[in-house]
């Protein structure tokens, strides 16, 4: 059900957006990078980042699926700065997210991210 949900507001946001070009909203601006904090419940892997820099600005997951936390932290990020869905699904996973052990997980644009 979620599919066909997001499915139609694909093509909702498509018709209004590309096809009859309604948007009259400047682009939402972002910082092109924000500083995080790793925290881990001891005993699990459970872990959820934040950031000083904007209070509020969270995201959470399991430290043994770092993808997912990766698309949770774009989420969180663009939802915090009010980007619209429209705009969001077109940046794609603008924000990299660096892990404990040194790794990093890169940016993707929206292309890759949507498996185009």
């Amino acid at each position: 059900m979620y599919k066909i949900y997001n499915t139609i507001l694909d093509f909702s946001d498509y018709l209004k957006y590309d096809f009859l070009s309604l948007s009259d909203k400047p682009v939402t601006q972002t910082p092109t990078s924000i500083s995080i904090q790793f925290h881990q419940k001891p005993e699990s892997n459970f872990v959820w980042i934040d950031s000083r820099d904007y209070p509020g600005l969270f995201a959470s997951g399991y430290s043994n699926d770092p993808t997912e936390l990766w698309k949770c932290l774009n989420d969180a990020i663009l939802s915090y700065f009010g980007v619209p869905r429209y705009e969001a699904k077109k940046r794609g996973l603008p924000y990299s997210l660096p892990l404990p052990n040194g790794q990093a997980i890169v940016q993707q644009d929206a292309q890759k991210y949507a498996g185009a």
